[in-house]
């Protein structure tokens, strides 16, 4: 957790960090969030012994084995993505405290409306 806090205060102070989102379409962000996140669950099930394998186990087990895993990796998916939903609102809102509207409008070389942007105060 607190490499994640690390990553999201480097990406709130580094602005190559926001020129190369803005320049991504969404579609690729959503998608390298998602992977973060099937890595982040996978890391966590098999790191902390999540995972039970049924080769040892009677056939009749089986069915109970798949039903314990499945459980596992939802339960922890289920965390990881209210985690990651929360570091990505303490993100954001940490970035409305440091970063200036107006400066970032021109590195980015876009328009700054105060009115319609979320970043104003």
């Amino acid at each position: 957790m607190g490499g994640e806090l690390a990553g999201g205060s480097f990406g709130v102070l580094y602005f190559n960090i926001r020129s190369l989102a803005d320049s991504l379409p969404t579609s690729r962000l959503l998608a390298v969030a998602a992977c973060a996140v099937a890595v982040h669950v996978t890391w966590s099930v098999l790191g902390h012994g999540l995972w039970e394998r049924g080769l040892r186990s009677v056939r009749r087990d089986r069915p109970s084995v798949m039903l314990r895993n499945a459980t596992s990796v939802l339960t922890v998916g289920f965390g990881i993505v209210v985690f990651t939903a929360q570091l990505f609102v303490v993100t954001w809102a940490a970035s409305l405290l440091v970063i200036n509207p107006e400066y970032v409008a021109s590195v980015l070389g876009i328009r700054s409306d105060r009115s319609t942007t979320c970043m104003s105060p």
